[in-house]
């Protein structure tokens, strides 16, 4: 039989949580900018930056969840 173990138990700050999403949500399109920028042969490149972009607008969405809503403890 398992123990009672909290929810919020070894789960670092959400505030933090969201920093390294938004961090990881912003180096994916930057890596992917850097392949196209080494590899020039590359076919659909427009499709790339549009993947890019979607990136860049979730890694918003989540930058604006920083400090603005409050979370249950």
């Amino acid at each position: 039989m398992a123990a009672a173990v909290s929810a919020n138990s070894g789960m670092p700050n959400w505030e933090v949580l969201q920093v390294i999403i938004v961090v990881s949500y912003y180096a994916i399109p930057t890596m992917l900018v850097y392949a196209l920028y080494k590899g020039r042969d590359i076919p659909f490149q427009s499709m790339f930056l549009v993947f890019g972009a979607f990136f860049v607008a979730c890694g918003t969405t989540h930058k604006g969840g920083i400090g603005g809503t409050p979370v249950p403890q």
